[in-house]
């Protein structure tokens, strides 16, 4: 947890509750732009906000963000967050960014609430917001059909909300322990639930910790998952990379890849290599359980803060037994004016032959990425990922939708067994 105190519209900046929880909450007469039960918790908030709530309504002087799509709103925030420092004097921290990126706005028009325009919270999530009725600049009909497309997606904004209610009164997962290995070594895993079912049902954790359980231990039950299906006879060392890899994302709570052992009794060391620009730097080695020290296995985990080319070329560089690519994203470097990292790192990854999956945010996402997979001659096929996590985000570029962690499994078609 980044300790970060996350921005939600029309819900109590500090504790995060609001009209779900039948709590009554206000704007900031000043901006307009942040939500409080009360004075108390205003008052607790002054010092973070009282910068960014003198500069909120001058933004709104010059910038009118009404817009005709999500693509042209969001250009229009990215331009508020490149002048607010300029008018501030000095950078913007992330929860700065936060407020800014996440102004509640009508998700018909994209007109943003200010002290003239009173946003109504939808009944059912509450950070999603509408116009009032009759109101929208662009007409009653098309708030409507709005409204209506976004009924689906309703209850993932609430539980969001639950998510970030959860995290704002410090209830973290820090000893949730892992799973059986001897469980494991007799009953193969083929989705979350029964894993959850006979690893962890004596926990009786509520849903939004199981939630976040799913997103700590996704990347790990995700890569061997896959591996069931792209290595057939796993050798007794093993040794995966992990492409495009973050230091706060797959380098973070490494005990998580003991998972990997679990699910293999055949493997005694398990060598995990991340790279990647942000990877971080140096070994580390996994704290192993009780059962696994015994046995004598083992898992380090090497980072290199380079790309996988880079890496590639080193004298010590060892070639894997498996390529991993999660939630990479590389469809979106395949575009016109972006310096493409990936291309070289993805001919060298299809000439060498070795097994390889990725994971995608959303179904889209996996298509786009699939397509610049086959590209390069790197056959594979798509699925719902049966260990993608469970803790839903926000992506400023559709507002009215929500993702989640390896939502979406690609395979190297020539090695899958699915």
């Amino acid at each position: 947890v980044d300790g970060m105190r996350r921005f939600l519209p029309q819900v109590c900046h500090i504790c995060k509750k609001g009209p779900l929880d039948q709590i009554l909450v206000s704007r900031c007469q000043s901006c307009s732009g942040i939500w409080y039960c009360g004075g108390g918790h205003q008052k607790e908030d002054w010092k973070d906000h009282k910068g960014i709530c003198k500069i909120l309504p001058k933004c709104r002087e010059f910038i009118n963000f009404r817009s005709n799509n999500q693509q042209e709103y969001q250009q229009k925030i990215n331009q508020q967050i490149s002048i607010v420092p300029r008018m501030l004097g000095n950078t913007l921290n992330p929860n700065e960014v936060q407020f800014l990126t996440w102004q509640a706005m009508c998700l018909c028009c994209f007109s943003q609430g200010s002290p003239s325009l009173r946003l109504d919270p939808c009944p059912g999530c509450s950070i999603i917001s509408f116009c009032p009725k009759n109101q929208c600049p662009n007409g009653e009909s098309q708030r409507a059909e709005a409204i209506k497309l976004h009924q689906p997606r309703c209850n993932h904004f609430r539980f969001l909300v639950e998510c970030e209610e959860y995290l704002n009164r410090g209830c973290y997962l820090s000893h949730t322990p892992i799973s059986d290995p001897d469980a494991l070594r007799t009953s193969s895993s083929d989705d979350w639930d029964s894993y959850w079912d006979r690893e962890h049902s004596q926990l009786q954790l509520d849903q939004v910790s199981i939630a976040f359980a799913r997103d700590l231990l996704s990347d790990a039950l995700t890569i061997a998952f896959a591996m069931r299906s792209l290595i057939r006879a796993p050798k007794t060392e093993m040794r995966i990379c992990l492409i495009g890899a973050e230091d706060s994302q797959e380098g973070s709570q490494i005990e998580k890849y003991e998972e990997i052992l679990h699910a293999f009794p055949s493997i005694s060391r398990l060598d995990i290599v991340m790279i990647g620009p942000t990877a971080g730097d140096g070994i580390d080695h996994v704290l192993m359980c009780d059962s696994c020290q015994t046995m004598k296995r083992t898992i380090s985990v090497a980072k290199y803060s380079m790309l996988f080319d880079q890496w590639a070329i080193r004298s010590d560089a060892i070639m894997p037994d498996m390529f991993v690519l999660l939630n990479s994203g590389i469809h979106e470097m395949h575009t016109p004016n972006i310096i493409d990292s990936w291309s070289h790192t993805l001919n060298l990854v299809s000439e060498s032959k070795i097994p390889w999956m990725a994971t995608a945010y959303t179904q889209d996402e996996s298509s786009l990425d699939a397509a610049r997979f086959r590209s390069v001659g790197m056959e594979c096929q798509t699925m719902e990922n049966p260990f993608r996590g469970g803790y839903p985000k926000r992506d400023p570029d559709h507002r009215d939708a929500v993702f989640f962690q390896n939502y979406q499994l690609i395979l190297q078609a020539s090695h899958s067994t699915l």
